[in-house]
């Protein structure tokens, strides 16, 4: 099954699916903003869903609303936002679970694709959408540092260029050997996050994976907290599979 939607669509079903909270990483305002102007909204986007065959009346096609209670409210989270020179700078995807049943969607403009699929095909559909590229051709790099000198992964904005100048001339060699892997242009950038629902109902960040495509290749930097409160940054050279295993052994272990 597949189909997409516009934001003002996705907004009024969250009403219906129990949140109010914009579903991460995409960007879906709220529309109306008198009582009078929502309910127009609604009405209409109950409109666009008869006229695309996704509803009769005013309720959902039964696989449709099964597809959109795991979207809305899934087991397993992962949120992918690339920014890159060429074609659509801003990308974002979402891809989610719920026992067997996987969802795929990606972002384009005011539009939100979703894609069914088996949740144990998630991870692969996922990095479907990354072009081909081999590794960097360096050497895996892990340096400690505090916490504070890097934005952490879990923030919205990230600019890769602050994580390029927090390893300067002044850091000790194991920094500055980071330098090789900034040393070609880079084309891609990447931030991959990942959540699963706990026991008590909430989803839990489990942490993320930054991305470089770069003209020298690709490489992941995948951090780890130290129980001294520093965090521990692995550079890896990666043609993605570090992502997709990274990802695995994360839920795994939630579970």
């Amino acid at each position: 099954m597949e189909f997409w939607l516009p934001t003002k669509v996705i907004d009024v079903l969250g009403e219906r699916f129990g949140t109010a909270l914009v579903p991460p990483p995409f960007e879906v305002p709220y529309a109306g903003s008198t009582t009078g102007e929502r309910q127009r909204v609604r009405e209409d986007a109950w409109r666009a869903l008869r006229e695309a065959r996704l509803a009769k009346g005013d309720k959902l096609d039964p696989d449709v609303e099964n597809l959109l209670r795991v979207w809305y409210r899934p087991e397993v989270l992962i949120t992918g936002r690339l920014t890159q020179q060429e074609g659509q700078r801003d990308i974002r995807y979402r891809a989610v679970s719920e026992h067997l049943a996987g969802v795929l969607s990606g972002q384009v403009g005011d539009q939100i694709s979703f894609e069914a699929c088996h949740a144990d095909d998630l991870v692969s559909g996922l990095l479907r959408y990354l072009p081909r590229l081999n590794p960097v051709n360096l050497r895996p790099i892990a340096v400690t540092e505090q916490a504070k000198r890097v934005k952490p992964v879990e923030e919205d904005e990230i600019d890769p260029h602050e994580l390029i100048d927090a390893y300067g001339e002044a850091e000790p060699p194991e920094h500055r050997a980071v330098q090789a892997f900034f040393s070609w242009p880079i084309g891609r950038f990447g931030v991959f996050d990942l959540w699963v629902r706990g026991r008590d109902g909430r989803l839990e960040a489990m942490g993320g994976v930054q991305l470089f495509d770069t003209e020298g290749g690709r490489f992941v930097i995948i951090g780890e907290k130290l129980s001294d409160g520093s965090k521990r940054r692995h550079f890896v050279p990666s043609d993605g599979g570090h992502l997709r295993r990274w990802i695995h052994e994360r839920i795994a272990g939630a579970r």
